[in-house]
């Protein structure tokens, strides 16, 4: 069993016939995709040192894992958009023999241990299910920590001719107030924009990011142009597809840019824009799920993504998973340093928690 560091651009592009090979074998994400990695490092990160892991047997161009990391400015090994990335995780051969997955484990630890610039790991953005980095971080001695940082939600459905079949599981009443929700927008149409047949409607996109700005629904740096060029680049890729609401004058009023699975399993809702009208983006979520109700012939799960925000949990109640983030320093001074400012953050945000309402109040001033 050997290791290869990717550590340049022109290392990567050429690796990517057998990235590819390997993503397509997993069921994970658009987050472990070659794409996703090399458009977000290529346009966002590209001043931090790559550091991909390639474990391989045979041959370099037939790995039985890939790991999508890079070094920050603190020397800290972390998944490349990991803030920006739903789930975060290694890529591994799933037919991989038991005994070989533990000598796979191995190398990469033997690997970061070997690079003197990675001074901790911070992997963020780990799903409670995540076999790989469990096994990981048995191999790391006892200067880590893993904890809950977030949560993520989804709700498993099957095609059917009615919407509200998939939300059996819901109470009379739940099932009244989400028809009600639906029949508020009913003027509407929802169409779905793909690189098959549509180009990325980019002024569309940026009019309502205005608005919303405007408005006070986001901030002046949300879906900068960095951002936005990198989802135009996924959009036209075919990792991502568009759910928008349009009104009768073929207005735009809401774009969900929901990313997929590679075997359109999953339909992740990634980054939600709309204008400023009430339920607007509730609305647009139903009429996507039905529009797949009806289109898909195989069950579908439709990802919440990360956050437990109110409005998707009260009115759909998905399933819950929690999500975790893990430490680990080389050295017994950074482990230290880092519980201290861990607790330090933890208790801001109790704090903020608490006093919300009124925090909130002064900023408005």
């Amino acid at each position: 069993m050997k290791y290869h560091i990717i550590k340049s651009e022109k290392d990567l592009f050429s690796y990517k016939e057998a990235w590819h090979n390997l993503y397509k074998k997993t069921d994970l994400l658009p987050f472990a995709s070659f794409e996703w990695n090399a458009e977000w490092y290529t346009k966002a990160y590209e001043t931090n040192p790559l550091f991909i892991i390639t474990v391989y047997e045979s041959s370099i161009n037939a790995p039985l894992a890939i790991c999508p990391m890079m070094i920050d400015r603190a020397g800290c090994l972390r998944f490349i958009a990991d803030t920006h990335s739903d789930y975060s995780n290694f890529i591994v051969d799933p037919d991989i023999k038991s005994y070989k997955y533990y000598e796979v484990m191995k190398k990469i630890a033997e690997a970061i241990q070997n690079e003197p610039t990675i001074k901790c790991i911070e992997f963020k953005n780990i799903a409670q299910a995540n076999l790989h980095i469990g096994a990981f971080s048995s191999l790391l001695d006892y200067k880590k920590i893993i904890y809950q940082s977030n949560a993520v939600s989804f709700k498993k459905m099957t095609s059917k001719q009615n919407l509200f079949d998939n939300f059996s599981y819901l109470s009379s009443k739940q099932r009244s107030e989400l028809k009600r929700l639906y029949k508020k927008h009913s003027n509407l149409e929802c169409l779905i924009y793909d690189i098959k047949t549509n180009k990325f409607p980019r002024s569309q996109t940026e009019e309502i990011i205005k608005e919303m700005v405007e408005n006070n629904i986001r901030n002046k740096n949300f879906l900068n142009k960095t951002l936005l060029n990198i989802i135009e680049s996924l959009y036209n890729e075919g990792t991502m597809i568009i759910s928008s609401l349009v009104d009768e004058e073929n207005k735009i009023l809401s774009m969900n840019f929901i990313l997929k699975s590679r075997d359109e399993s999953v339909y992740l809702f990634w980054i939600d824009i709309y204008r400023d009208i009430p339920y607007i983006n509730l609305s647009a979520y139903l009429y996507f799920i039905e529009w797949l109700t009806v289109n898909k012939k195989e069950p579908f799960t439709i990802d919440f993504g990360r956050g437990l925000y109110g409005y998707k949990i009260k009115n759909f109640i998905p399933e819950i998973e929690l999500q975790f983030t893990l430490f680990y320093a080389k050295s017994s001074i950074g482990f230290i340093k880092y519980l201290i400012k861990l607790s330090a953050l933890l208790s801001i945000k109790d704090f903020y928690k608490k006093n919300k309402s009124v925090i909130n109040k002064v900023l408005r001033r």
